[in-house]
């Protein structure tokens, strides 16, 4: 999944890497990989991000930062 980060703005389009209230993207498809989608996450995880727009659910205006590190503990932790 391609994200896209305006650093003036904030903001992340995050598309299928990671939604809001801690939750990622499956990898569990063909091609996919548990191991890239950590990378990812943490890549994205030291952006300064308020905006965070994914490719489902519902998106917030500030915080976005707080859902990426959420996403990334829980991936840390083993779940999936």
């Amino acid at each position: 999944s391609c994200c896209f980060y305006s650093a003036p703005d904030k903001v992340l389009i995050s598309g299928d890497t990671v939604f809001t209230d801690g939750a990622f993207g499956r990898y569990d498809f063909p091609g996919g990989s548990r191991q890239a989608l950590e990378r990812s996450l943490d890549r994205l995880a030291p952006l300064d991000v308020e905006g965070l727009y994914p490719g489902h659910g519902e998106p917030v205006d500030c915080s976005g930062k707080r859902h990426i590190a959420a996403a990334q503990q829980l991936m840390k932790g083993g779940y999936g």
